[in-house]
């Protein structure tokens, strides 16, 4: 029912109030909150080109810094950064460490950066940390080479990607003039997920407070951990913003009573709440019921559900009634097997990894990407990861040729190439020449330009 009251309080807005749709803005949790949202709008009235600005918060951020790209201070074409970005910038930050002489695993890379976003996102170092200061003295290090990462690949990470829309905010008059025109208005979702830095980035970009609507439930904060989602933010909103209006919702759409009652027993443990709501189910004839069990093992876990899936069906229960569902496709695969062995039919709509997010997907994409753009040095970074002979080691040279050089990384690789005995400092200098020379027959095969 969330997502409905944000649906008719936009419809009030408009076709009651007159409102212009222009003055309105609804920001979701993710890029398919927003698609449904705009799909329910279309639903409820609206033409496409008439409806308000729907979008992510880092997607609203994104779009300001494009458009005043240069005032951001960053460079044509930057990308926000993504797992998979990060899983070669670790790769990067880990030779830089051993450079100096520390030697880490991607896996405690990982949870020193976790630590540096969750600064960054204003909750402050995780407490053991921050007393800690050989950890802070790694983290700092970690930092440097993180940033540096950041500029020499042209990519800007998702905390950045906020604090950098704050300061053009804060420190241009049109372009907050703008920003508040366009938010008079100001729809917000799971506002309960958002971390102390985006709850302030809502504070910012929203001119007048009085047209602030936001939508949440405190006890489904789920995101703390590593979102760094601050659920006191809406525990506190009424404190915060004076002339705020509470209204509860109490009826719960998608939970048949059961399973209601199972969750009143959890959420009653939450001290610090909005308020002692009560949940109903909006259906109360719905049927369902929960099972809470503990296992040891992933084994005696999937014995469990294969048992009670034969139990289902030797009740009488067809398979297509039943549905098990992942959040994960690779946790899924015990439990298929499990099932197949047990010769019960199955219906997998799961894939372990899309297609578009193979490897093989991805290095043809950042090859193309190249190919339009050699002074690329993320892609051409991408490139290398698939060359087999050239690691982490080589890539450092790179890197640190192509800083000293004031030059990009494609040019390095071009030089060490016609100059073999120059850079014979370079180990892996002939697998090197080889990926150029790869490269250069791409070049020569197709003009590729960007569309």
């Amino acid at each position: 029912l969330k997502t409905l009251c944000v649906v008719e309080r936009i419809k009030r807005l408009v076709f009651d109030k007159k409102i212009p749709f222009s003055q309105i803005s609804a920001i979701t949790f993710t890029t398919a909150a927003a698609g449904e949202l705009r799909s329910r709008l279309e639903k409820g009235g609206f033409k496409p080109n008439s409806i308000p600005y729907v979008n992510t918060l880092h997607g609203l951020a994104t779009g300001i810094l494009r458009k005043h790209i240069k005032r951001a201070g960053l460079h044509k074409n930057f990308r926000p950064i993504d797992n998979l970005i990060l899983k070669i910038m670790a790769k990067d930050i880990r030779q830089d460490l051993i450079e100096k002489g520390i030697k880490l695993k991607i896996a405690e890379i990982r949870a020193y950066l976790d630590a540096y976003y969750q600064e960054k996102s204003e909750a402050g170092l995780p407490a053991l940390m921050e007393k800690d200061k050989d950890k802070i003295i790694i983290l700092r290090k970690i930092e440097r080479s993180y940033c540096d990462n950041l500029g020499f690949y042209n990519v800007v990470d998702w905390h950045d990607i906020l604090h950098k829309s704050l300061n053009l905010i804060e420190s241009h008059n049109d372009i907050c003039s703008e920003s508040h025109k366009m938010t008079k208005f100001l729809l917000v979702d799971e506002y309960q997920d958002l971390s102390p830095l985006e709850q302030r980035f809502i504070r910012t970009i929203c001119g007048d407070h009085n047209g602030l609507c936001i939508v949440g439930d405190d006890d489904q904060s789920i995101y703390e951990t590593f979102r760094y989602a601050d659920p006191t933010g809406i525990i506190n909103f009424a404190k915060q913003y004076k002339n705020a209006t509470l209204l509860y919702i109490t009826k719960c759409r998608r939970c048949p009573p059961k399973i209601i009652e199972y969750a009143l027993k959890v959420i009653k443990n939450n001290k610090n709440r909005v308020h002692a709501k009560t949940l109903v189910p909006y259906n109360p004839n719905k049927k369902g019921f929960a099972v809470i069990f503990e296992k040891k093992s992933k084994k005696s876990e999937i014995e469990w559900v294969v048992n009670k899936v034969v139990e289902f069906i030797q009740k009488g229960y067809n398979p297509k009634d039943i549905m098990i569902l992942f959040t994960d496709g690779k946790v899924a695969q015990g439990y298929i097997s499990g099932l197949s062995d047990k010769d019960i039919p199955l219906n997998v709509q799961l894939k372990v990894s899309h297609a578009f997010k193979t490897d093989y997907f991805l290095w043809l994409l950042a090859t193309l990407r190249w190919l339009v753009n050699n002074d690329d040095n993320l892609s051409l970074r991408q490139c290398l990861d698939y060359w087999e002979g050239i690691g982490p080691e080589t890539v450092y040279q790179l890197r640190s040729l192509a800083i000293s050089l004031d030059d990009n990384m494609w040019d390095v690789i071009r030089n060490i190439s016609s100059n073999q005995s120059v850079f014979k400092k370079v180990r892996q200098r002939k697998k090197v020449l080889s990926f150029c020379k790869y490269i250069m027959t791409m070049q020569k095969v197709k003009k590729i330009s960007a569309i």
